[in-house]
């Protein structure tokens, strides 16, 4: 994956968060992307901020005529494939 560079928004109440991409795209199709790789991200309200990763093929989703892409892997309970 090429960096291309950090993207900057940030919405009240959300100081401090961060999400990091390292991997492959591999699927692309309408409100869904899947990544091979490895995401670290840290949210404030989530684990007391404590950053976490999620490693292996990621789900990436969206729906209706949301602008926001949501991690499927990042709301299962903890498992071996979520490190925080």
């Amino acid at each position: 994956m090429d960096d291309q560079g950090p993207a900057h928004s940030v919405a009240p109440g959300t100081e401090g968060d961060w999400v990091a991409i390292d991997g492959v795209v591999e699927r692309i199709a309408a409100n869904n992307i899947q990544i091979r790789g490895e995401v670290a991200f840290r949210v404030a309200k989530v684990q007391n901020g404590t950053p976490c990763k999620v490693g292996g093929l990621l789900h990436f989703r969206r729906s209706g005529k949301s602008q926001v892409w949501r991690l499927a892997e990042a709301t299962i309970p903890a498992t071996a494939r979520r490190r925080c």
